[in-house]
């Protein structure tokens, strides 16, 4: 209102650029306002109004910033293991036996297909929009899933002393049907958070 005031008051004053504001209203819709002058021979004949509910684009980019940072979270896991256990064997100080060493390398294999899990996780998400995308439902043998996700979590389940009690029989005969590079990245999401708070 302030804007076109001042428009209506001194129209020679108006340098050609329109006034565009976002407006949050109380029933949390969010309105972007644009308005123009409508100047003849320097008298204000009025404004040109336009309302667009932005809303959904407004949620659209809350959405992507919190993807981002889920996405920051999840890889930071698995990197965090192959960095440590890398450091760990390039440590001259500590001694490792064959049996330890191989260990630490089946652990870095492991983390790395989950990463490599992740990133084709975040790629599929990318072209959902697609019309010819279609998801490779296969067998998943979930008990193997989980334990794989606890071996993989194992430096920080000793970093913080805690200890996961596995359930096999509750997980017996326990093939679904569906992508097990998301199923994977859920059960890890589930653990890692567990772990962490």
């Amino acid at each position: 209102m302030q804007t076109i005031r001042d428009w209506s008051d001194n129209p020679a004053s108006y340098d050609g650029e329109t006034f565009a504001e976002q407006v949050d209203l109380q029933n949390g819709r969010i309105i972007l306002v644009h308005l123009a002058p409508v100047i003849l021979q320097n008298d204000f004949l009025g404004t040109v109004s336009i309302f667009r509910d932005i809303t959904h684009e407004v949620e659209v980019d809350r959405l992507k910033s919190e993807f981002v940072a889920t996405v920051s979270h999840e890889l930071r896991t698995p990197l965090t293991s192959i960095i440590g256990y890398i450091d760990l064997l390039k440590e001259p100080a500590i001694k490792l036996s064959a049996v330890e060493y191989e260990k630490i390398i089946s652990v870095i294999e492991r983390n790395s297909g989950v990463l490599l899990d992740l990133i084709e996780s975040i790629l599929s998400l990318s072209s959902l929009d697609a019309k010819d995308q279609v998801s490779e439902y296969k067998e998943v043998d979930l008990l193997a899933i989980v334990k794989k996700n606890i071996f993989i979590l194992t430096p920080q389940l000793s970093q913080k002393s805690i200890s996961i009690n596995l359930d096999e029989k509750a997980l017996e005969n326990s093939t679904i049907l569906g992508n097990s590079g998301q199923v994977s990245l859920v059960v890890l999401n589930l653990l890692s958070n567990a772990v962490k708070f």
